[in-house]
C-alpha cells in the first residue's frame, strides 16, 4: 500500500468502529469505538487495546467453554525484554522490545523480592543498570501461523533506553518510540520510513525518557509524554502527515502513562500526576491544563507512590487508576484503587483498598475493564499475588464483586466481554528461592474469578508485558527482565 493511499483513509476514519468493537448508539452513549477512531482495524491495535487503555475487547479469544485439555500453546523466542505488543491482523503481530532500562528492578519487585528500600543502595543499582543497558531497541514481526520472527533494529540514541511505545495507526503504519526518537514503520516491507527526534528536557536532555505513545481520537495525531524530569515533564503532539511536532506543553506530569478520551466533542488527556489527578484539553491551539478538574489524591508521607495509568470508564463518566507504581522504595501502604468523575469538576477522587490485603503492594500494570456495558474492572496486586473485581458505577462508585489470592499474576490481564472471560498469568515456583518457576496462561470466569483452564507458556520470571487477544487466540508476552531474550506464546483451542 502506498503512503498516499494509507493517509487517504483518515478522511472517514472517525466514522468507523474497529473490528471487535460495538457501534455507536443513537442516544450518544459512549462505545469502545469512540476509543478506536484512528486506530488500525484489528482486535488489539495498541498494547492496551484502545486509547481508553481498557485492555478489553467485545469478542474474540478462546471459546467460552474451553478447558485445559483443549488448549494448544506454541512459542517463539524474541530479543531482550519484549514489553509492548499489538495485533496487526489475525496473522501478523508486532512487539516492541530491547528497552531494559530499570525493568529488572520492576521484575524483582513483582517477584516479591524487592532488592532494597534503602535509597542509597537503590541508587547504586540504578547506576549499574544504566551502565549495562547495552541492548538495542527493536520491533519484532511475528507470523501468527508459523510463529516465525523477524527483527527490525531501531537506532539507539543517547537517552535512557526505557520502553516508549508502539501503536498501529489507521493510516496503515506502525509508530514506535525509543530513546527519544519516533519511528514510522511500514509493516509490509518492515522498514523504517521516517524518524523524528523528539524534544529533550531543557535542563537534563540526556536523561529524557518518553514513556507514552497514543493516537488522538480527534484528528489522528500522535501523543507522546515524558517521565518526570524533576519536577516537570512534556506532552508532545506529532502531525502524522507532516511527521513533525505540532505542539508541546511542559507541566508537572508525574511518571504515569497518558490516556486519551473524547467527551462531548472535546478531547482530553488524563494522567495521574505525582500528587494530583491531571486533565488536559486538546485543541487546535495545543494543550491546556484543566486546573478546576485536577484534585489531590496522594499526600506526601502516606505510604504510597503515584498512579500507574488511567482507564476511562466511558458510560460511568469516570476515570480509574491504581496507585503504588513501584514498591522499590517508599511504599508501606496497600494498593489503592482510585476513581474520579469526568463530568463533575467539584467531585473529589474516591478510593478503596484494591485487593483487600493490608500488605504493601503495587503493580507495573494498570487495571483492566469493561468501560461501556457491565462496568466491571479487575485490579491486580502483582507483589502480593492478588486479584479483585469491582463494578464501577456512575461517577466512579465501587462495588466489590470478588477477590482471590490463588494466582501469582504479573502480566497485564485481558478481558473479553462477550464470553465473560479474563485472561491472566500465573507464576508457579517450587520454593521461596524464586528459581525454576513455570508460567501459565489462565482463563478465569469474570463473573466469579474461578479458574476454567490453564496452559504452560514460555518464560520463568515475573513478566512486565501484556496479554493480548485476536479473533481466535490469546497471546502471552514473557518479558524476562535481566535475561538475554523473552518469548511470545500463542494459545489457541483445538
Amino acid at each position: 500500500m502506498t503512503r498516499a493511499l494509507r493517509i487517504g483513509v483518515l478522511g472517514f476514519a472517525g466514522m468507523l468502529a474497529a473490528a471487535g468493537c460495538g457501534d455507536g448508539d443513537d442516544d450518544g452513549a459512549a462505545t469502545t469505538g469512540d476509543a478506536r477512531s484512528f486506530l488500525h482495524e484489528s482486535s488489539w491495535p495498541v498494547p492496551t487495546s484502545d486509547t481508553w487503555r481498557s485492555s478489553s475487547v467485545a469478542r474474540g479469544g478462546l471459546p467460552a467453554d474451553v478447558r485445559s485439555e483443549d488448549l494448544i500453546a506454541s512459542s517463539a523466542a524474541l530479543g531482550a525484554v519484549p514489553i509492548f505488543s499489538l495485533t496487526y491482523s489475525n496473522d501478523t503481530l508486532f512487539v516492541l522490545g530491547g528497552n531494559p532500562f530499570l525493568l529488572e528492578l520492576f521484575t524483582l519487585a513483582q517477584a516479591n523480592t524487592p532488592p532494597t528500600r534503602d535509597p542509597s543502595v537503590l541508587l547504586e543499582l540504578v547506576e549499574n543498570f544504566v551502565a549495562n543497558s547495552a541492548v538495542d531497541p527493536y520491533v519484532a514481526k511475528v507470523d501468527a501461523t508459523t510463529m516465525a520472527v523477524e527483527i527490525l533494529e531501531l537506532p539507539k540514541g543517547d537517552t535512557p533506553n526505557y520502553p516508549g511505545g508502539l501503536v498501529a495507526h489507521r493510516n496503515g503504519f506502525l509508530y514506535a518510540a525509543a530513546t527519544a526518537t519516533l519511528h514510522e514503520i511500514d509493516p509490509d516491507d518492515f522498514r523504517i520510513v521516517r524518524s523524528l527526534a523528539l524534544p529533550l528536557d531543557g535542563e537534563r536532555p540526556g536523561s529524557t525518557i518518553y514513556n507514552s505513545l497514543q493516537i488522538s481520537t480527534r484528528n489522528g495525531d500522535l501523543f507522546l509524554k515524558t517521565g518526570t524530569q524533576a519536577p516537570t515533564g512534556m506532552i508532545v503532539s506529532v502531525d502524522v502527515d507532516r511527521f513533525e511536532v505540532r505542539d508541546t506543553i511542559v507541566a508537572e506530569l508525574g511518571t504515569a502513562r497518558l490516556t486519551t478520551a473524547m467527551q462531548d466533542g472535546v478531547e482530553f488527556i488524563y494522567i495521574p500526576g505525582e500528587t494530583e489527578t491531571l486533565r488536559f484539553e486538546v485543541t487546535d491551539d495545543g494543550f491546556e491544563l484543566d486546573a478546576d478538574w485536577s484534585k489531590t489524591y496522594l499526600v506526601d508521607g502516606d505510604g504510597t507512590t503515584p498512579g500507574v495509568g488511567v482507564l476511562n470508564m466511558g458510560n460511568a463518566n469516570a476515570v480509574l487508576f491504581p496507585n503504588n507504581n513501584t514498591v522499590l522504595y517508599g511504599v508501606s501502604a496497600p494498593l489503592g484503587l482510585f476513581s474520579q468523575s469526568t463530568i463533575d469538576d467539584t467531585a473529589l477522587p474516591r478510593s478503596v483498598n484494591a485487593t483487600g490485603t493490608s500488605a504493601p503492594g503495587g503493580s507495573f500494570t494498570m487495571v483492566t475493564g469493561n468501560p461501556v456495558e457491565s462496568g466491571t474492572v479487575v485490579a491486580q496486586d502483582s507483589v502480593n499475588g492478588r486479584l479483585a473485581a469491582w463494578r464501577v458505577g456512575q461517577g466512579g462508585s465501587f462495588e466489590r464483586l470478588w477477590e482471590t489470592s490463588d494466582f501469582s499474576a504479573a502480566v497485564g490481564s485481558a478481558m473479553v466481554v462477550e464470553t465473560d472471560r479474563l485472561y491472566i498469568d500465573d507464576r508457579v515456583c517450587p520454593d521461596e528461592t524464586q528459581t525454576g518457576c513455570t508460567l501459565f496462561l489462565v482463563v478465569l470466569d469474570l463473573s466469579n474469578g474461578e479458574e476454567l483452564a490453564r496452559v504452560e507458556v514460555a518464560g520463568s520470571t515475573a513478566t512486565l508485558s501484556h496479554i493480548m487477544v485476536s479473533d481466535d487466540a490469546v497471546y502471552h508476552i514473557a518479558s524476562e527482565g535481566g535475561l538475554p531474550r523473552g518469548f511470545i506464546t500463542k494459545v489457541s483451542a483445538r
